[in-house]
């Protein structure tokens, strides 16, 4: 059932990745124009907003997938009022934004922990106006974290957009001057790990929604492996090498870690590799050592790299990547060369293989000449006998691959020539 499970997970969580390069994040070109409330990159100017120093936070900001990097600028983690709870009323005064009813209001989340407070969320001009609406504990739980009977995600910065049309309305708000953020519990016990609560962008455009809408999200889990452009190219006696853990990462950031940049002992990355389904390698990544494994016979190798939590628990793992390991040939006969009568003339092609990536100099010699000449014609083998007997065709070329520098490859065919019988 676990693995099953675990499968489930694997395939979602490979869903979720695919989205990436289809939804709009906050600096992509949408039709649609954005008024920011608060400037992404709004560090500079923090104070001009009533953002406090201790508020900005530039180490966290959602991933943008189309440059594998978090986006511009900074978020926002107000200052909390307890402790338990990590309840606040944070009010933003804003950049002047006008409003209507076809808009709404739009910006990105994060949630340190799974259980989460009630948010109500309000707009105010300087006249009194206001509109708000109220996110319940339950209803950002549910967005937090989506069960199934066969899975279970936990998702770390998401989108939601709150339409004009379904907010609590006082007076007739216009112009957007001020924003309040209030999160605070109904009743706090000690039994919940609250999470904290990071916003990142704020900003006012055309609705897309007539509900409350949850989207863009990503995966609290969030890396993506890259094993190098030649993976799938490895020969027998080639060596895996890693010399710099972070490069095996498109990316890598885990709640709102970036692996990349920053260091934490709550994780632990281990990379897996199995050849077939015998395990022949498990080990940490990230380590200060660099690591190779050479590929000492043929076969199907199945690299995995797995997270697990500082107590060894698995909490995640990227999609197995696979390669096939062969002989190197830089260059074959489609059959073995068959008995000729004297005084015969015949060509054979010459075929390269499917991992050779240049060639030159290519050669044919004899063993026995009095026995046997050759030559080569483009890609034709050209052979003429000339007495009875055994001799040894060689084959030779300068030829290149991934993974290896041009070496020199040599093929040995063996031939018989016979008499001609009547």
């Amino acid at each position: 059932m676990k693995k099953l499970l675990a499968i489930m997970i694997i395939i979602f969580a490979g869903y979720l990745t695919s989205l990436g390069g289809g939804v709009y994040y906050a600096y992509a070109n949408e039709p649609t124009s954005k008024q920011y409330l608060v400037d992404a990159n709004y560090q500079q100017n923090a104070s001009n907003y009533g953002i406090l120093t201790d508020e900005i936070k530039s180490t966290s900001t959602p991933l943008d997938y189309s440059t594998n990097n978090m986006m511009l600028g900074q978020s926002i983690m107000p200052e909390i009022s307890n402790q338990k709870t990590q309840a606040f009323n944070k009010t933003i005064t804003t950049n002047a934004v006008q409003i209507n009813n076809n808009h709404s209001l739009y910006m990105y989340l994060y949630f340190s922990a799974e259980h989460a407070n009630n948010l109500t969320i309000t707009l105010l001009d300087n006249s009194g106006n206001s509109i708000y609406w109220q996110l319940t504990s339950e209803t950002l739980m549910s967005q937090i974290v989506q069960n199934s009977q066969s899975s279970r995600l936990r998702f770390g910065w998401q989108m939601v957009e709150l339409p004009v049309a379904t907010a609590q309305k006082t007076g007739l708000l216009t112009t957007v001057m001020q924003m309040n953020l209030d999160y605070s519990a109904v009743a706090s016990n000690g039994l919940y790990n609250y999470a904290r609560l990071t916003i990142y962008a704020p900003y006012i455009s055309t609705s897309n929604n007539i509900n409350v809408t949850f989207s863009d999200k990503q995966n609290f889990y969030n890396f993506s492996v890259d094993f190098g452009p030649n993976f799938s190219n490895f020969c027998v006696g080639d060596s895996f090498k890693i010399t710099d853990w972070k490069k095996l990462f498109k990316y890598c950031v885990i709640g709102d870690i970036d692996f990349l940049k920053y260091d934490t002992n709550l994780y632990q990355f281990k990379l897996h590799v199995y050849n077939g389904g015998d395990s022949i390698l498990e080990t940490a990544i990230f380590s200060d050592s660099e690591y190779s494994l050479q590929f000492t016979e043929e076969g199907s190798y199945t690299f995995r790299v797995i997270l697990y939590d500082n107590e060894g628990n698995w909490c995640w793992q990227a999609t197995d990547q696979h390669t096939i390991v062969k002989e190197f040939v830089a260059l074959y006969l489609l059959h073995s060369l068959p008995e000729m009568k004297v005084n015969r003339t015949a060509s054979f092609k010459i075929y390269i293989g499917d991992l050779t990536t240049a060639t030159s100099n290519l050669t044919a010699t004899s063993s026995d000449t009095s026995v046997v000449e050759v030559s080569i014609d483009g890609d034709q083998l050209i052979v003429s006998t000339k007495a009875k007997g055994n001799a040894t065709i060689t084959l030779s070329i300068d030829a290149s691959r991934a993974n290896i520098a041009e070496q020199n490859y040599s093929y040995d065919y063996s031939i018989t020539v016979a008499e001609e019988t009547t």
